[in-house]
């Protein structure tokens, strides 16, 4: 038989006999007058899903008939023959069932491609958890409780077998769909082996205990029993098409547009996206969620986003899942601070924060890192014009509105203020996220956008997100104005004649020469000398700029027109003039540590 692709072209080739006699004896029967049938054309094929292996489907077909006392030409009709057929048996027991005129697609309740894959829709995933559970592990939602793998595996008739895999320990899973000669990975003799292996059998690779949280690999085994029950069909039919396929892998990164074909991603796709949810089923999930967050506050007496983190942690170890996946079904279930938690950026953990429900899209976020910073003025207008003039500062990875409402001094560091870090939508920049494997693969799932974790496998391309400026408070914005409006005076002021711009803006700043040279560690005759222009280095003009909390247009156009320009291909020169950007508003001494911790030491 020929190689076919498709579900369809395998009917249209293996069946169009048993098609043709089928509708050739009803078109017979339904006419009044003698006919007969001409020809018949398989238009397409549509899958409904059905327990084990079995399938329904309906088979749509234009056929030609000839009415025999008429001389008229072939008449054209259309017709849905009804069939249904068992893989496991691989389709010898084809039998058709009943035939209607055709009258449009009729609705399938579990429909599958015409690769036989689950066609499903991301608000589905849900439900189709559920029914999961029901069918396998039906105490899970009656109660909130742990869903224990291995019983899963045993009542899915499965075997669990730990192996290595791979010397990298790239994959964590693997299940076999028929039996198989499976090759695996000798630690000991560092050379590969082959055994033979059952069908039904999933392999976890021990590594993964090792690289991994034990939440993971939980994940994994379900992972694995998602494939087999949703997924054999399609192996099946690869194997109808002979197509040599035996096994199914788990990677450390699954996803539509890895390197895998284009069916075996959506497998990963779907795997991924119902493994978490038959572990946290929503309803039981969010029933524990209410009573440990009721139990944190009464003990703690703090608002939610202070013990959100707790939260998580203890959600995660209760369902034995890992944190990643606590923290994105609680975001998913209502709990936006869950969104701003364990954010890991730059290496360190964010504080959380929370937002007005539907202020962010899920690819969209308020906290981005320092290289992105430092690009985003010189790759997006719009981005500098909306930063111009201190109306934004960088802190704490956000891009914070520069009010006292936002931004307080903690001990000498500026950070968001308590009110800030619960209205995030009133105060911060919106940035759009795009997640690619550090591989270089793109992904386009919602769910890696929370995956900012220290260990996540992505990185994330960024994007400010076009024409989008918080306004906040008509106090907010009046106060903006007036800073706004006294610094483009100031700036408008300024001469080509560095050393009297020095003096200028000191005296905007109401600092003198000892109170400068008491913040950029030098004595007062040499800053009197710098500002004379009588003597200076770069960094010492920058440190002048930073304890006078100039703005970046000014501090620019000062030091543009000194003896001492930045040269932005110096790495430190790179550094000196984001702090000048983003850091003026700031204690010097967190500037210098900041610069230091960078290399660019001031």
């Amino acid at each position: 038989m020929t190689k076919t692709q498709s579900f369809t072209k395998y009917i249209r080739q293996r069946f169009y006999n048993e098609l043709f006699k089928a509708l050739q004896d009803d078109v017979t029967s339904q006419k009044e007058h003698e006919c007969s049938l001409y020809d018949m054309e398989v238009k397409s094929v549509r899958i409904n899903d059905e327990v084990g292996m079995k399938l329904h489907f309906d088979v749509i077909v234009e056929a030609t008939y000839q009415l025999t006392d008429e001389t008229e030409s072939p008449r054209l009709k259309w017709y849905q023959i009804f069939c249904r057929g068992n893989l496991e048996k691989e389709l010898a027991d084809f039998e058709v069932l009943s035939i209607e005129d055709y009258h449009g697609r009729r609705e399938m309740h579990h429909p599958l491609s015409d690769k036989l894959i689950p066609i499903i829709k991301k608000e589905e995933f849900d439900t189709l958890s559920e029914d999961f559970l029901r069918a396998y592990y039906p105490e899970m939602l009656e109660k909130p409780q742990a869903l224990n793998p291995f019983r899963l595996v045993e009542r899915l008739n499965l075997t669990l077998s730990m192996r290595h895999l791979t010397e990298d320990g790239v994959i964590f899973g693997q299940i076999y769909f028929k039996a198989a000669t499976g090759k695996f990975y000798s630690a000991d003799k560092k050379q590969t082996y082959e055994l033979p292996v059952e069908a039904g059998t999933i392999f976890i690779d021990p590594e993964s205990y090792a690289l991994r949280n034990l939440g993971s690999v939980n994940n994994t085994i379900v992972h694995e029993c998602v494939h087999w029950v949703k997924h054999r069909k399609a192996f099946a039919l690869k194997r109808l098409l002979q197509e040599n396929l035996e096994e199914l892998s788990c990677q450390g990164a699954n996803g539509k547009g890895s390197s895998q074909s284009e069916e075996m991603s959506w497998m990963e796709w779907q795997a991924a996206q119902l493994a978490p949810r038959i572990m946290l089923p929503r309803e039981m999930f969010k029933q524990k969620a209410e009573q440990l967050i009721r139990e944190q506050r009464e003990k703690t007496g703090h608002a939610i986003l202070e013990v959100i983190g707790t939260v998580i942690d203890a959600l995660a170890e209760f369902f034995g899942v890992s944190r990643l996946s606590a923290k994105i079904r609680l975001a998913d279930v209502g709990y936006s601070a869950a969104v701003g938690a364990f954010d890991y950026i730059d290496g360190k953990y964010l504080r959380p924060y929370t937002f007005k429900a539907g202020s962010l899209k899920q690819n969209q976020t308020f906290s981005i890192n320092l290289s992105d910073a430092a690009m985003l003025p010189f790759i997006n207008q719009d981005f500098a014009d909306t930063i111009a003039f201190s109306r934004y500062l960088y802190v704490e990875s956000h891009f914070v509105l520069n009010t006292p409402t936002f931004l307080e001094d903690f001990h000498g560091w500026l950070r968001l203020t308590d009110y800030a870090r619960h209205h995030m939508e009133e105060c911060c920049l919106i940035f759009e996220l795009h997640a690619k494997t550090k591989s270089g693969d793109p992904h386009s799932f919602d769910e890696f956008i929370l995956n900012r974790d220290e260990n996540a496998p992505f990185e994330f391309e960024i994007k400010f997100h076009q024409g989008y400026e918080n306004t906040g408070s008509e106090k907010q914005r009046a106060y903006l104005e007036t800073i706004r409006h006294e610094q483009m005076e100031v700036y408008n002021s300024l001469t080509n004649d560095w050393c009297e711009c020095l003096e200028k803006v000191r005296h905007w700043r109401e600092m003198t020469y000892q109170e400068i040279a008491d913040k950029i560690l030098m004595n007062e005759r040499q800053v009197r000398r710098i500002f004379h222009g009588q003597s200076g280095k770069i960094e010492s003009l920058v440190s002048i700029c930073l304890a006078l909390k100039l703005p970046p247009e000014i501090s620019e156009h000062i030091i543009s027109h000194s003896s001492c320009a930045l040269n932005l291909t110096n790495t430190e020169h790179q550094w000196y003039h984001f702090v000048l950007m983003y850091y003026y508003g700031r204690n010097l001494e967190e500037t210098r540590a900041f610069l230091l911790e960078h290399h660019a030491p001031l």
